[in-house]
């Protein structure tokens, strides 16, 4: 029988492989999901809500600019 000898640079590699595999990755498939959904709706906004947001945008713009 072979006997398996890690040294401490070792055993944090596995460590931070696991972590990767159970905490950091489906986080970040989470993240993905988000960032999906976000970017679905953004695609789905007509023109008319476009242009709308922009006009929204000019007005707050312009009124912070007149208490400046």
């Amino acid at each position: 029988m072979a006997t398996l000898t890690l040294d401490r640079p070792a055993i944090a590699e596995i460590a931070s492989s696991i972590f990767d595999a159970v905490l950091y990755v489906p986080a970040r498939v989470a993240h993905a999901h988000e960032m999906r959904a976000e970017i679905e709706h953004v695609m789905a906004l007509t023109d008319a809500e476009i242009d709308a947001m922009q006009t929204t945008r000019e007005t707050l713009l312009r009124d912070i600019a007149q208490r400046v």
